[in-house]
């Protein structure tokens, strides 16, 4: 949600983790994805990206292991999502992504 703000993020972020579903109510569905069109995100990047996350999931979640390897495992996910999208020009047609992916416990459902 380039351009949103954090709080945004956070919205998008919260329905992810099976939040309400406010960000696609508000931004439309895959906002967030077509954000990263154009960008040609690279493999270094993308690493780099997943190294400050991990860093701030370790420094703000609760002491929970789980917890923060699910939230870990989603970043992941996303940013090679990020990354591959990111290859396509700006303004490039998706097409019809599907819904909003829910992360959870067990990962994606």
């Amino acid at each position: 949600m380039a351009g949103s703000g954090f709080g945004a993020g956070a919205v998008w972020l919260a329905e992810i983790f099976d939040g309400p579903a406010d960000s696609t109510a508000r931004l439309g569905r895959h906002r967030h994805l077509r954000t990263h069109l154009g960008l040609s995100i690279t493999e270094p990047r993308r690493l780099r990206w997943m190294e400050l996350m991990t860093a701030a999931v370790d420094r703000e979640l609760p002491d929970d292991e789980l917890l923060r390897r699910r939230v870990v495992e989603y970043f992941d996910r996303g940013t090679k999502i990020a990354r591959d999208v990111s290859a396509s020009p700006a303004g490039e047609d998706l097409g019809d992504p599907g819904p909003t992916p829910r992360w959870g416990w067990d990962g994606l459902r």
